[in-house]
C-alpha cells in the first residue's frame, strides 16, 4: 500500500508543476518558501494585493503535498475559528463540536512534529480585528511560540501587516520579539 501511496502522490505533484506558471514574483515567493522548510524559521512575504502572491503560495504547498499546508486565516478574533481553519488545512478534520482549546491542543500536536511547513495566507488578519490599539495580538504570540519550537511557517500578506504591527506596538507589546524571530522578511515589487 504504502509504495502505491508514494506513487500516487509523485503522480499528483507531477501534474502540477506541469499545470503550473511561475512568475519572476512567483518565483520569489517559491524561494522564501524553500528557504522557511529548510531553515525551520518563520518568515513574512509582503505585497500588494492581486499580484499573484496567494496564487504562487497554494501552488509551492500543492507541489510539497505532504510536506507543506496552506491555510488563509480567517477574519474576525474568534480563536475557534482561527483553529478550525488550521484544522482543516491540516487535514484533521472538522471539530465544529470541540472547544477552541481542544482544537489547538490538536493542531499543535500535528505542527509540532515539524514535519509540515505552515503557509498562512492573509497574515495580516493574525492581528487582532477590532481597535489594534487596544487588542492583544494572540495569534502572532501563538504562532511565535511554535517557531521558537522549530515549526516552519510563512506569512503571506499585505503592505497593512506593517501598518497592524505598528498599531498593536502602541498597548506596550514588544515586536522586537516577532522581528527577532523573523528569519527573512521578503517585500514583493509592485507589479509584475
Amino acid at each position: 500500500l504504502l509504495p502505491a501511496l508514494r506513487a500516487y502522490m509523485q503522480a499528483w505533484i507531477s501534474a502540477r508543476e506541469a499545470a503550473t506558471v511561475v512568475t519572476s514574483l512567483g518565483q520569489k515567493v517559491c524561494d522564501v518558501l524553500d528557504y522557511t522548510a529548510h531553515s525551520k524559521s518563520m518568515t513574512l512575504v509582503e505585497g500588494f494585493a492581486r499580484i499573484g502572491k496567494s496564487f504562487s503560495a497554494r501552488a509551492w504547498c500543492e507541489q510539497h503535498a505532504g510536506r507543506a499546508r496552506f491555510v488563509e486565516v480567517p477574519t474576525g478574533n474568534a480563536d475557534k475559528d482561527f483553529f478550525l481553519a488550521l484544522a482543516r488545512g491540516l487535514g484533521l478534520g472538522n471539530f465544529t463540536q470541540y472547544k477552541a482549546g481542544e482544537i489547538r491542543e490538536r493542531v499543535e500536536s500535528v505542527l509540532l512534529t515539524g514535519d509540515l511547513l505552515l503557509c498562512l495566507d492573509e497574515a495580516t488578519r493574525l492581528w487582532p480585528e477590532v481597535n489594534p490599539r487596544y487588542g492583544f495580538p494572540k495569534r502572532i504570540n501563538w504562532l511565535m511560540s511554535l517557531a521558537n519550537q522549530g515549526v516552519p511557517i510563512c506569512l503571506i500578506g499585505t503592505p497593512q501587516f506593517i501598518e497592524r504591527q505598528k498599531a498593536v506596538e502602541q498597548t506596550g507589546w514588544n515586536s522586537a520579539q516577532f522581528i527577532g524571530r523573523l528569519g527573512h522578511y521578503e517585500p514583493l515589487p509592485r507589479d509584475l
